[in-house]
């Protein structure tokens, strides 16, 4: 018996998104958690991503792995259990076998994708968006020259600023911080940068951000017991257009790079820096060493031309939330 397929198809920025499920559930997932226009033009996709609910057996029919000689490293990924993940390469393609979960595979060149999850096999639906969808769409949206990095986002003065730096430099306590100021908040944690004309923008594809328990009930004690807010564990996944007073923004012209430094002192200040400074901060956690040679190349050439375009920053970020969003919002008056 044939599966049924059922497809829906967006428009992000200039290009056409194709998503495609044998699951009606999975697509409706897919609709709830992502905040993108539908595009009824009927142009043919740009980017093509398959996600499949299979029996273990698919794997071979659907994604053949390479042989051994691809594979490139493999290590735990803990989401709400650990997941071992092996990884495969060759010129223009990865595969992302996912333990007892199922697989990802990814064209870069050609801008398609497939994940396949095991039938049987429960993920909460929060991973199963970020593992299966948005890590692989964000990807191989690069086709259409739109470049993943990892960084929040906020909206001052009409201006986005992008925080970005290595795991637990407060890139995501300075989003809540100018998000309780009322500045309209990108994303905590991702965000897709592309050229807009002559400058760049930058843009998310879900209004979901994710607070620490502890930072939650720093920021917003007043969700504690919403209904709104689905907690996994110590990580609560909030929907900011359903919260009144949390303001989203899809996208916003990017001004502004800003590497955070904590001082562990109430007070904070900024420097302006060169973009060469700004590099061993950004550039480790936004180029993914698994990703293609070729990729990866084009990917830093575009990273340089956009760190070039932008005011970098050094912000010295103090403990006292208000003196921070006052600094930010200083820079963000230009």
């Amino acid at each position: 018996m044939r599966d049924e397929f059922f497809t829906r198809t967006y428009r992000i920025h200039t290009a056409i998104v194709k998503i495609c499920t044998n699951s009606l559930p999975w697509l409706e997932r897919v609709d709830e958690g992502m905040l993108l226009p539908e595009d009824n033009s009927r142009s043919l996709a740009d980017i093509k991503l398959s996600l499949l609910v299979k029996d273990p057996e698919a794997i071979q029919k659907d994604i053949p792995l390479p042989d051994s000689r691809f594979q490139q490293d493999e290590y735990d990924l803990l989401l709400d259990h650990p997941v071992h993940v092996t990884i495969y390469r060759n010129e223009h393609e990865t595969w992302s076998l996912l333990g007892d979960l199922g697989i990802i595979w990814k064209d870069y060149r050609r801008g398609q994708g497939m994940g396949i999850r095991y039938q049987d096999q429960m993920l909460d639906p929060v991973y199963e968006q970020i593992l299966f969808l948005q890590g692989p769409l964000a990807k191989l949206l690069f086709k259409k020259q739109m470049c993943k990095i990892h960084a929040s986002g906020v909206v001052v003065s009409g201006r986005g600023i992008i925080f970005s730096g290595l795991s637990g430099k407060g890139k995501s306590t300075a989003a809540y911080a100018l998000l309780r100021r009322k500045h309209r908040v990108l994303s905590d944690e991702s965000i897709l940068v592309f050229r807009n004309g002559q400058q760049y923008s930058g843009l998310s594809i879900s209004d979901v951000i994710k607070i620490q328990s502890e930072a939650a009930r720093l920021f917003f004690p007043e969700l504690i017991d919403s209904p709104s807010c689905h907690k996994v564990g110590e990580e609560w996944y909030l929907h900011l257009n359903s919260l009144p007073g949390l303001p989203y923004q899809h996208s916003a012209p990017v001004s502004v790079l800003a590497i955070l430094e904590k001082t562990g002192e109430s007070g904070s200040y900024a420097e302006k820096i060169s973009p060469h400074r700004v590099m061993n901060d950004f550039l480790p956690i936004t180029l993914d060493p698994y990703e293609p040679v070729s990729i990866m190349k084009e990917r830093f050439t575009f990273l340089m031309s956009f760190l070039n375009s932008v005011q970098c920053y050094l912000v010295h970020f103090g403990t006292d939330m208000d003196q921070f969003g006052q600094t930010i919002e200083r820079m963000g008056e230009g």
